[in-house]
């Protein structure tokens, strides 16, 4: 709602945007950036609206997310046998003959060095 009051008072013209800036007591920059912002949503010109952007975000970190776990798989299956161990609880624990009470599972980093 601020925002919206900011961009129409300078979009009145009347005053300068140092103007618009001073009497809400924020910085010029703001002003420019809203005002810049609020002609993209509006399409007065063209750019990423508000929503293109936040979506563009989600993608980018799904994308990252989907990349890792895709380095995972790919170091995983150049180790014979290590998606086997890594999925299986039961091979996770040392193959040395203990009873099964004294075994210990493996650790988070030992589980992600397969």
């Amino acid at each position: 709602m601020f925002k919206r009051d900011v961009v129409r008072v300078a979009r009145r013209g009347d005053l300068s945007q140092t103007e618009v800036a001073a009497n809400f007591d924020i910085s010029v920059e703001s002003v420019r950036r809203w005002v810049r912002q609020a002609d993209i949503e509006d399409g007065v010109v063209d750019g990423r609206t508000s929503a293109e952007q936040n979506k563009l975000v989600q993608l980018c970190r799904e994308k990252r997310r989907l990349e890792m776990g895709n380095e995972f798989l790919s170091r995983a299956a150049a180790t014979p046998g290590c998606l086997l161990r890594c999925a299986n609880p039961i091979l996770r624990t040392p193959t040395s003959p203990t009873p099964s009470s004294t075994q210990t599972p493996m650790t988070r980093s030992s589980a992600t060095d397969c």
